[in-house]
C-alpha cells in the first residue's frame, strides 16, 4: 500500500460540490493510499476537474508520496 497526501486550494470532494476528485481507472478514490498489483510498477492516479459553469481564480492540488521502507517513489 502506497501513502499519499493531498494539498493545495481546490476542494477535494464528490464533483457536484467541490473541485475536483480523484479517481484510480473508474474507481472514485476516497481515501489517501492505493494499492499497487503485485504483477505492476506503478499506479496512475487522475485528478478529475469538476464541470461546473462557476468563475473561479486558478486553483492548486498537489499529491505527495509518503516515505516507506517498503517501496521507492519516483517520478515517472
Amino acid at each position: 500500500m502506497v501513502n499519499f497526501t493531498v494539498a493545495g486550494t481546490a476542494l477535494r470532494g464528490q464533483l457536484a460540490t467541490s473541485d475536483y476528485v480523484l479517481k484510480l481507472g473508474d474507481t472514485l478514490l476516497t481515501s489517501n493510499s492505493v494499492t499497487i498489483p503485485a504483477d505492476a510498477e506503478f499506479v496512475d492516479i487522475t485528478v478529475v476537474p469538476s464541470d461546473d459553469t462557476r468563475v473561479e481564480l486558478t486553483e492548486t492540488v498537489q499529491l505527495t508520496l509518503s516515505a516507506s521502507t517498503t517501496y521507492a517513489c519516483q517520478l515517472r
